[in-house]
């Protein structure tokens, strides 16, 4: 059986692999603490992260709760809430 923090950090990855793609970053490795905003995340790719992350996770997740994520940390927190 897969550990919680082995399974967190299969997530951040998966997360970490949606922003790069939506921002066309590449494989630059985004720490779970990063601002998001400040490595140039806007509205737009926000709105395209949280749609891959809703299909990949069979979730929804709030416009309320879009407002509060800065972080792949605060992404991570949405997905296993």
């Amino acid at each position: 059986m897969a550990s919680k923090q082995m399974i967190k950090e299969d997530l951040l990855d998966k997360l970490n692999l949606f922003v790069n793609e939506t921002m066309a970053m590449g494989d630059l490795k985004i720490e779970p603490d990063d601002d998001l905003h400040d490595m140039g995340l806007d509205s737009m790719s926000t709105v395209n992260v949280i749609m891959k992350i809703e299909e990949e996770y069979d979730i929804s997740i709030s416009d309320n709760q879009v407002k509060n994520i800065n972080t792949l940390n605060d992404l991570t927190n949405l997905v296993v809430r």
